[in-house]
């Protein structure tokens, strides 16, 4: 994007980056998911008893629940017993279902998992909601393409639909 490569974005978080314009595009939680034989909620001070699920260093989603324990007294991401760390969210989702461990992961991402029943989210005791943004990005200053600016309309309208 920075580069002039992409002509639009969607990012799970801001960046310092002055030639990029964001435009927020959905709210979202990072919820904690488990297989179905695992219990509905455990204690914070327990997270570090189960096999741990991330996403790669870098991550938006990692980094807003790294973030989260931060805030917390007496956690830490170094706690985790992280076994694998994963580039995409269908792979950690596939990771969970096979009994790999639990993962945290966007509530937008694993919505009909949680519907269907094949996999099920987890209450942490003591860990408040994890909450981000996705934004939609351009480069500031450069041409928008017709196509582009038609997106960022049919966005727009959606977000009003979304509110109302």
């Amino acid at each position: 994007m920075e580069e002039g490569l992409l002509d639009i974005g969607i990012v799970g978080a801001k960046s310092p980056k002055d030639k990029i314009e964001y435009k927020k595009l959905v709210d979202d939680t990072i919820i904690l998911i488990a297989p179905l034989d695992f219990p509905d909620t455990i204690e914070l001070s327990r997270l570090k008893d189960y096999p741990f699920i991330a996403r790669e260093r870098g991550s938006a989603t990692r980094n807003a629940f790294e973030s989260m324990l931060l805030k917390q007294k007496n956690t830490s991401k170094d706690d985790l017993s992280v076994v694998a760390e994963l580039s995409d969210n269908g792979a950690v989702k596939e990771a969970v279902k096979n009994g790999m461990g639990i993962a945290c992961i966007s509530n937008i991402a694993v919505k009909d998992e949680l519907s269907s029943g094949t996999l099920k989210r987890v209450t942490v005791n003591g860990l408040p909601d994890t909450k981000r943004s996705f934004y939609v990005i351009i480069r500031k200053g450069k041409a928008v393409l017709p196509q582009v600016k038609a997106l960022m309309e049919i966005i727009d309208q959606w977000r009003k639909n979304e509110k109302a």
